[in-house]
């Protein structure tokens, strides 16, 4: 796995609640933060449903799903805080409950079985309770009983345990195990070399020093300095604080379509992927006007044999910076994305979380840090999984939310390129989205045609929708030296420079500095938020704290809704006080 492999040795027993600790990976680091950050979210809530057909054996598949948990420790896997550092907790014993829900007939037994009422009604409600990442279980399944031979099997997943790999890992795993129990032979699956939590022990002692140094400095030269903001036009403003609610447009591109793509890329000594980036980047340039973009992108980082069969989080998110500039051709356009990706794969180890905590990107929560807009290319889902006596297929499981303003991901089927665009509903109507899919399709139509045009021809003006307004630009940042009154002057300030003290480990806080600005991370701000939740004795939304993420800001807010409330408590109790007078009048 690299220069050292932690063992048992390197991590902590407690005896007395039968669990193993580890340090957490850099990926569930920051799953964690947005877990603090709005603990009933349902955006990395992942499900995963297959439908059987045939006879099936319910004790024999919760066996199965139990003897995988057992093999797998981050299935067995919650988190917590030990002197305010996270952990993963492993217990040594797996409990996979499957209840069994019965479904009424369909009125029509035609139609689809995610397309029934009941059904997806069922569904929403297994998929939309939030997990808790301190009690967990982090993984549910459930049993739809549709009829005596036919099932639907939910499984829901927090991505903080899983990743795209994973589901193929778990359906493998799930054919090979049911299997053994059904038929009373030996579980066929070679031991484990390595759990999740030695990764993470291994990923925290590798990338320190100058191997984290030597990656960074590639990103500070790539990144550094005022990234650009992407202006699409939207079609209502921006909410002062993302609300993550999604919509979906599918897009398909033709067989001939599909096999032109890859002619392009094998012309240009680029793959399929380089050409749809190149596309979509040109497809946003020419909508926002803009040439300077960037976007992320993610990628398996299993780049060991000995992590490739775990369940684990082991995806990283790329960053990809494109100049458009000076209307080049889409062939020239395209060689400046291939030489980009050289680059950024050459550093793809670099996990995003240390990449934003060095960076220090500017911090505000109607948006995304570093990039708005996700491009990815999927593997096709894994749908062979053979199980003894059933018939076996995937079912659609609706997901109604987004972590972006934009994400366009393609799989790759043996004829085809199958795309599906998933945008943020309080930004987009869908009608705009589907816009964006006919124009993406036109721009791949035309460059694959003459790679020579340049870009400007392959989505004229006429086409293009009007450009968004200019967004007004950031307020440059307050120098606490050059602003009076740096200490704190009430209580409340006070209690938060104690707390901000606290989590950076410094003297002496200024109130005027913005807490991302001395050294401030996502995990920091989690324990502030923490710590100021136990102080008040209330609950507090961290997303406020980077809403103000000055000493001085945020306690003037906490100041204003505490005289907020105290008012809204002035008024009820003088309303019930009204009401008992009316009662004795009467």
């Amino acid at each position: 796995m690299g220069p050292t492999e932690p063992g048992r040795d390197d991590v902590l027993v407690d005896d007395g609640d039968d669990v193993v600790l580890f340090r957490p990976s850099y990926a569930q680091e920051r799953m964690w933060y947005f877990y603090r950050l709005d603990p009933g979210n349902p955006f990395y809530t992942v499900p995963l449903g297959l439908r059987l057909t045939g006879e099936l054996d319910v004790a024999a598949l919760r066996g199965a799903l139990n003897d995988i948990a057992d093999r797998h420790e981050i299935l067995r896997t919650t988190f917590g805080t030990v002197e305010s550092e996270l952990v993963q907790v492993v217990a040594s014993r797996a409990d996979v409950e499957l209840p069994v829900v019965e479904v009424p007939p369909a009125a029509d037994p035609e139609l689809p079985v995610e397309e029934r009422e009941e059904v997806r009604r069922l569904l929403v409600e297994r998929v939309r309770p939030p997990f808790d990442l301190e009690r967990g279980p982090l993984l549910r399944a459930t049993l739809f009983r549709l009829g005596p031979a036919d099932h639907l099997l939910l499984f829901v997943l927090h991505h903080i345990i899983h990743d795209g790999w994973s589901l193929g890992v778990l359906g493998g795993e799930l054919s090979a195990a049911y299997r053994a129990r059904v038929t009373g032979t030996p579980g066929p699956l070679p031991p484990l070399e390595v759990q999740y939590g030695d990764f993470a022990e291994w990923q925290r002692d590798w990338l320190s020093g100058e191997v984290l140094e030597s990656q960074l400095a590639y990103w500070r030269g790539r990144l550094g300095g005022e990234l650009p903001v992407l202006g699409l036009p939207l079609d209502r403003p921006r909410p002062e604080v993302q609300s993550f609610r999604g919509g979906r447009v599918e897009l398909a591109l033709s067989p001939a379509l599909s096999d032109a793509v890859k002619d392009l890329g094998r012309r240009c000594g680029a793959t399929p992927f380089m050409v749809l980036l190149a596309s979509f980047l040109v497809l946003l340039h020419r909508y926002s006007r803009q040439d300077d973009i960037v976007v992320g992108s993610p990628v398996a980082n299993r780049h060991q044999a000995k992590v490739e069969p775990l369940i684990g989080l082991f995806v990283n998110t790329l960053v990809f910076r494109a100049d458009l500039s000076g209307d080049p051709s889409f062939g020239a356009f395209l060689d400046r994305v291939r030489d980009v990706c050289v680059e950024v794969y050459a550093h793809q180890e670099t996990p995003f979380e240390k990449l934003v905590e060095d960076l220090h990107p500017h911090r505000d929560p109607s948006r995304n840090p570093l990039f708005q807009v996700m491009f990815a290319m999927q593997a096709p889902p894994n749908t062979d999984i053979p199980l003894p006596g059933l018939r076996v297929a995937p079912i659609r499981v609706d997901r109604w939310w987004t972590r972006f303003d934009l994400e366009l991901h393609f799989w790759e089927h043996p004829d085809h390129f199958r795309g599906l665009f998933v945008f943020a509903a309080d930004l987009f109507d869908t009608t705009t989205v589907e816009r964006m899919s006919a124009h993406l399709r036109q721009v791949l139509e035309v460059a694959t045609r003459d790679a020579d045009l340049p870009l400007g021809e392959l989505l004229p003006e006429a086409d293009l929708p009007a450009p968004a307004e200019p967004a007004a630009p950031e307020p440059p940042r307050a120098v606490a030296a050059d602003l009076p009154g740096g200490e704190p002057r009430t209580e409340l300030e006070e209690l938060v420079a104690a707390r901000w003290r606290e989590a950076l480990d410094v003297g002496l806080v200024d109130v005027h500095t913005n807490f991302f600005d001395v050294g401030g991370t996502s995990l920091l701000l989690a324990r502030v938020h923490e710590g100021l939740q136990r102080d008040l004795a209330r609950e507090l939304r961290m997303v406020d704290l980077l809403r103000f993420p000055t000493v001085r800001s945020f306690a003037a807010f906490l100041s204003g809704e505490q005289e907020s409330r105290t008012a809204g408590q002035d008024r009820a109790r003088a309303r019930t006080q009204a009401m008992k007078q009316r009662r004795r009048r009467r």
